[in-house]
């Protein structure tokens, strides 16, 4: 089980008023503590409590023991990955604000996720550097996606074999990365196997990289593949974080500056609040309601106000939570021929918009698909008639390699009613196979079990 923290940050809004802000982490992201805190001042006092996530229960009981009977102003600050369940219901019963800080990798998969439901893909494989990326990644694919997702991670290479062991394996691959580990991530899927015909590749990049990099640095890398799709960051997002309108550079990444203005548009709206008398001092007595939901509706509605203007992105997430979140914003661009060609943006108010141009095509499977050669069934069409069963005399340049017959026109069938791809593969031996001493079998069954093929059509006998 993963850790949280709790920490207790005190800050002195007078000398007669206190706002006391609760805040929920993983244990992972301690780190994390500084950045948010950066732009408070000397008076503003930070206390931080551990616990373990299996003991969610235990957390709601320290937090009740830390504000009960105590006069102030509370709002319980999650910065979990999927969001803290149990301190979410016992703040709204209290009636107290609660607010989330997005400090896992949600948006990007939120992107990614986007795309494909667009495209109607339905599984998919995402590989991240290490097992924390792609932990974070599941709570949001768990809580908010239909997609069927294979996860890996680059420090973990059993993981990567696992991939390329699978059977059928899924044809959307998605590297999730700065530049440097998504070359890593890229030359260890080339070393195994794990660049098909069928194969379409995302490349989400978590930090601003250039065109040029992208072209000259990575795409040699990728071969054999149907497409390549890239998510780069515009330079829009670090302008939104750091609140200007050009001339931004984020060379350290998103994560430190957006923290301290999340920060700090919190610290600024509970002040507001007060300064209004709107929140008023009140001993707490946890779990029963004691702050009226119009002091929350009201925090809400200034958080919304000074998240927005301070560049950055509020949300209410399912449970009708307020989410701050970094404002995330990618140029969508296919690969063709070494060229970028932009075929949409994405960002958390407009999601995944098409560019005029481009038509969003549906994913399809793709499939290898097995046969014995033999008359009516699959035959080479063009060949000698006594060598029409012989693969050696197959046609690679041909459709469907030169084969004709009942099973293939069954397979073209097939294909537009359940719209696939496919590429034909006569078994290994010209034969249905059969098991040795040892249990290991040829011939097509071999074929399938070994990954050869996927699926295989063929003749049965009554």
């Amino acid at each position: 089980m993963k850790e949280i923290w709790i920490a207790a940050i005190i800050i002195q809004v007078s000398a007669a008023q206190n706002i006391n802000i609760l805040g929920a982490l993983e244990v992972s992201q301690e780190s994390l503590q500084s950045d948010l805190t950066s732009r408070f001042t000397d008076q503003e006092q930070f206390e931080l409590l551990s616990f373990q996530r299996s003991e969610s229960k235990q957390l709601s009981g320290r937090m009740c023991s830390t504000i009960e009977g105590t006069p102030g102003n509370y709002i319980l600050l999650d910065m979990s990955w999927g969001g803290w369940i149990r301190g979410r219901e016992v703040s709204t019963s209290m009636g107290l604000s609660y607010t989330r800080i997005q400090t896992a990798n949600h948006p990007y998969v939120n992107a990614v996720n986007d795309y494909l439901t667009k495209n109607s893909a339905t599984e998919a494989i995402f590989i991240f550097t290490k097992k924390e990326d792609l932990d974070q990644c599941m709570y949001y694919i768990i809580m908010y996606s239909d997609l069927r997702v294979t996860g890996a991670w680059m420090d973990s290479i059993d993981s990567i074999n696992k991939i390329r062991d699978m059977k059928p394996r899924p044809s959307t691959v998605v590297i999730f990365g700065n530049k440097d580990e998504i070359l890593k991530i890229i030359q260890e899927v080339g070393s195994r196997d794990l660049m098909q015909k069928d194969s379409h590749f995302i490349l989400v990049f978590t930090d601003f990289v250039s065109e040029s990099v992208v072209t000259s640095d990575l795409l040699s890398y990728i071969y054999n593949v149907q497409s390549t799709t890239l998510f780069l960051l515009q330079e829009t997002t670090c302008c939104k974080i750091l609140n200007r309108v050009s001339g931004c550079t984020c060379s350290t990444g998103i994560t430190k500056p957006f923290l301290a203005s999340a920060g700090e548009v919190v610290v600024k709206t509970y002040k507001q609040i007060s300064a209004s008398g709107q929140a008023v001092a009140k001993a707490w007595n946890c779990p029963s309601k004691v702050q009226d939901e119009k002091v929350y509706t009201a925090f809400k509605n200034t958080l919304k106000q000074n998240t927005e203007a301070a560049g950055l992105t509020f949300y209410t997430d399912a449970y009708m939570g307020s989410v701050i979140s970094p404002p995330i914003n990618f140029d969508v661009k296919k690969a063709n021929d070494g060229q970028l060609m932009q075929i949409g943006k994405w960002n958390k108010q407009m999601m995944f918009q098409p560019s005029p141009e481009f038509m969003v095509e549906n994913a399809t499977r793709f499939f290898k698909v097995g046969f014995v050669l033999g008359k009516p069934w699959a035959w080479i069409e063009k060949a000698d008639p006594a060598k029409q069963t012989d693969p050696n005399y197959i046609d690679k340049k041909e459709k469907n390699k030169g084969l004709t017959g009942y099973t293939l026109d069954l397979l073209a069938e097939l294909s537009k009613s359940m719209k696939f791809d496919y590429e034909v593969v006569v078994a290994t031996g010209n034969a249905y196979g059969s098991r040795n001493s040892k249990g290991e079998w040829d011939g097509i069954m071999g074929d399938l079990i070994n990954g050869r093929i996927d699926i295989s059509l063929g003749k049965t006998n009554k």
